[in-house]
């Protein structure tokens, strides 16, 4: 009787501590769901050694090609990929933020495009997937570094929009100016549509 007992109250034990669980996931999904997602989970066991951290950088350090918004707390690599494929351009953003091959250098006249993952909230900080999670919080006349080639570039914040998914950029007075424009997936995570910060070379 004692071990028909026994068995009956782990049984029920056991029944309990899982309906927990499930209504514990349900109820914070949010916060948990990454972890069901590899794309998120493997990366994050590959670089659980040796962690990136895109605050990582000393204070005035020489920086090459690396892009730095102190008002977001943001540093990281620039990468500049040989070819505008697909392939090329997601496997770069693993590595930092990426210059889109077609626009100009940092410096130059022109626009100088400067694309960065953005993720939904809590995600880990994994291969720069949030890098550009934040552009919405920037405003006007905030101050973006680019460092290139050993040279310090400054930028300040001009305008942000939203464009449509595949929806191009037109500006006829930028081929007469130095343009920094930071464009990013929005919502973060989401492809629907773009968010892009206008910013101008400071004098």
């Amino acid at each position: 009787m004692k071990v028909f007992l026994s068995k009956q109250l782990k049984y029920f034990i056991f029944i309990f501590v899982a309906i927990f669980i499930v209504n514990f996931l349900v109820v914070n999904w949010k916060d948990f769901y990454w972890i069901f997602n590899q794309k998120a989970v493997f990366p994050l066991l590959v670089n659980s050694v040796a962690k990136q951290d895109i605050n990582s950088f000393e204070n005035n350090q020489e920086l090459e090609n690396t892009i730095e918004i102190p008002s977001l707390g943001i540093e990281a690599p620039i990468i500049f990929p040989k070819t505008n494929t697909i392939d090329e351009i997601e496997s770069s953003l693993k590595k930092g933020v990426v210059h889109f091959p077609l626009s100009v250098l940092p410096g130059e006249n022109g626009m100088t495009v400067i694309v960065g993952h953005s993720a939904p909230p809590n995600w880990p900080k994994i291969n720069y997937d949030g890098v550009f999670s934040r552009l919405n919080d920037l405003k006007n006349g905030d101050e973006i570094f680019v460092w290139f080639n050993n040279h310090k570039y400054i930028y300040k914040v001009k305008e942000k929009y939203i464009l449509k998914r595949g929806e191009s950029i037109s500006d006829e007075s930028m081929n007469s100016k130095s343009i920094l424009a930071l464009v990013s997936c929005w919502p973060p995570g989401k492809d629907y549509q773009r968010m892009l910060v206008r910013a101008e070379l400071k004098n």
